[in-house]
């Protein structure tokens, strides 16, 4: 029991840590400033309805060549010019206002698809990660952002080394 408290300690202080190694980008999009398909659609309409995005850019974000709509549409995340790390949440409600302020310079984020997986397989990934993470098979990075993506990793056969990975809806 000592030993998983100790071990769950640990994985905390690196978690904290290990924001610092996910992409900004990545973190940006799908951690910080991460929107369902709705909220997305909303803060589309905002930016169009405010002029940040041309007519052009709002169906390409929304839609696909047929003309549906996206399941993961695209989205804007403002941040200042020349500062990455200074940036806001923009509105997803179309009667905001429209005042950027300083936050000038857009970042395209996509949706994460929602895989809306039982209780019961998120639990086996997140053990399967986490198992990982303690035999010492993945980084702290790597189990921060295969946790946010909702992914688990996967191994060489041959090597046992960590070659990729792949969507917990896929995991048995």
């Amino acid at each position: 029991m000592k030993v998983k408290i100790l071990t769950l300690m640990g994985l905390l202080a690196l978690s904290l840590n290990a924001d610092a190694s996910i992409s900004r980008k990545d973190k940006r999009c799908q951690i910080d400033d991460k929107l369902t398909a709705s909220q997305a659609k909303a803060r589309n309409d905002w930016a169009r309805q405010c002029g940040h995005i041309s007519r052009a850019t709002y169906n390409d974000y929304m839609y696909n060549q047929d003309g549906t709509m996206k399941s993961t549409p695209n989205y804007n995340s403002y941040h200042k010019q020349y500062d990455f790390y200074s940036w806001f949440k923009a509105p997803t409600n179309a009667g905001a206002s429209c005042n950027l302020g300083q936050y000038t310079e857009a970042l395209t984020c996509t949706v994460l698809a929602d895989t809306s997986l039982p209780r019961e397989q998120l639990q086996r990934c997140e053990d399967f990660r986490l198992q990982s993470f303690i035999e010492n098979r993945i980084t702290a990075y790597d189990y921060e952002y295969l946790k946010a993506t909702e992914q688990v990793p996967l191994f060489s056969s041959r090597t046992h080394k960590m070659i990729g990975y792949y969507s917990c809806s896929e995991y048995n």
